[in-house]
């Protein structure tokens, strides 16, 4: 001051592209402070209309993240590509916001065993799960908002629910048992799909097992007697009646295709120590032949030589462990379970499209088959 040059205050836009309509704030020179060592401010300039200059939304935004007052995350862009708290997007059904403030992915979990606690804590603070089974109305609103699901099969989806799902999502299979169906499918849709079905064989080959101990233990019927108000620790003549022993069993797994071995081979460590007989055979040994068939069977599990109906006729419990396939689907066919023994035992953790359901179910109901 008394340089007789005129003071010039420098005003700092606060807001992006430095819009006539912003809030502006003084730079003063360094060094420079008004009386009393206070910075001078400029007043914020009047608009048209002689009020104060209040700004768009965005600069209000960016004014307040700069002033503290607002985390700068409020301000990144969203798949709308707009800022966050300014893009107007109505949150998706069962999203959560994490610590910043933004929306996270949803990923639903179709049919998942124990409400998806393992995903939930797996993705804790990195996406939404939600777990719903395919008979809850709110799956076919909030499929098309999903960013991934969770799935054992996409063909065992219903079509409403296959066309719900929104181009371009994430479908993950926790069973590799259809993959090549599933992966058609999923182009389809146009949608990505990826199977982890060989990370979980042992809860697959525990429920075959667990399939198989019923059926020949009866244990499900004996349950229903009990229930139905029968004797709960001395079951009666009749609801014993079919009830075997496991030790010298027959058991045969039908194997087919690359991705199926892992699954038999914990059923069989299962198996052995009730004293099952184990044997396998190749539904296709030149067309698809199983890892087995590459790698060698595990130990204490024979390869049956002769043809796949000779094996069949000799088995008491008949195993499925086969891809779906052009070449597989319904191939258990009429002359398979014709083949089948008085009373033997028919179980599959694999794609019922590979049964013919007619044959099997008339079979069944005739009593020439034990249980499926």
């Amino acid at each position: 001051e008394g340089d007789g040059k005129p003071q010039v205050s420098r005003a700092m836009p606060l807001a992006v592209g430095g819009a006539a309509n912003a809030s502006w704030q003084a730079a003063p020179e360094e060094g420079e402070a008004a009386e009393g060592g206070t910075p001078k401010v400029e007043t914020p300039p009047e608009n048209v209309t002689g009020g104060k200059a209040q700004g768009s939304g965005e600069e209000r935004e960016l004014a307040a993240v700069q002033a503290g007052r607002r985390p700068r995350s409020a301000m990144l862009p969203t798949r709308s590509g707009k800022a966050g708290a300014t893009s107007g997007l109505p949150p998706r059904p069962g999203s959560q916001s994490n610590r910043r403030g933004r929306l996270m992915p949803l990923v639903v979990a179709i049919n998942s065993l124990e409400e998806a606690a393992l995903e939930k804590a797996a993705l804790a603070g990195a996406a939404d799960v939600v777990c719903l089974t395919t008979s809850d109305p709110a799956l076919l609103r909030t499929l098309g908002n999903a960013t991934a699901l969770i799935v054992l099969s996409l063909v065992d989806l219903p079509e409403e629910l296959l066309d719900r799902i929104a181009p371009g999502a994430l479908a993950v299979c926790i069973s590799a048992m259809e993959e090549d169906a599933d992966l058609e499918l999923a182009e389809e849709l146009g949608i990505s799909c990826k199977h982890v079905g060989t990370e979980l064989h042992r809860e697959a080959a525990d429920t075959a097992m667990a399939l198989t101990l019923s059926l020949v233990r009866r244990t499900q019927t004996l349950s229903q007697a009990a229930a139905l108000g029968g004797p709960l620790w001395a079951p009666t003549p009749l609801a014993l009646q079919g009830c075997r022993r496991c030790a010298g069993m027959r058991m045969l797994l039908i194997m087919s295709g690359r991705g199926t071995g892992d699954v038999a081979r914990e059923l069989a460590v299962r198996a052995r120590p009730f004293g099952f007989d184990i044997s396998y055979v190749e539904a296709h040994p030149k067309e698809a032949p199983s890892d087995w068939a590459v790698e060698g069977a595990p130990k204490g599990v024979r390869q049956h030589r002769g043809g796949l109906l000779e094996a069949i006729a000799q088995a008491d419990v008949v195993s499925m462990h086969c891809l779906l396939t052009e070449r597989t689907g319904g191939f258990f066919g009429q002359a398979c379970v014709d083949t089948l023994r008085v009373g033997a035992l028919v179980v599959s953790v694999c794609s019922a499209e590979l049964f013919d359901s007619r044959a099997l179910k008339r079979a069944l109901l005739e009593g020439r088959v034990g249980g499926v």
